[in-house]
């Protein structure tokens, strides 16, 4: 899921939650920490992957 999709969820989720329950909110609050989790996670794996090109492109400009 693109993080800006999932940012613009979120904040949706975010302005419905001023009109919650507080049971409700907790719900929230815990599907927004769950998603948080997985962002973070995606972002981990992108930047492991980022620079792990850089890597080979640098490789790749030595031997050449």
């Amino acid at each position: 899921m693109s993080t800006l999709i999932a940012a613009q969820e979120a904040l949706g989720r975010i302005r419905g939650m001023a009109q919650a329950r507080p049971d409700d909110q907790r719900l929230y609050v815990a599907e927004l920490e769950q998603e948080n989790r997985m962002l973070r996670e995606e972002n981990r794996q992108l930047r492991a992957e980022k620079f792990a090109i850089a890597r080979a492109l640098r490789s790749r400009r030595r031997a050449a």
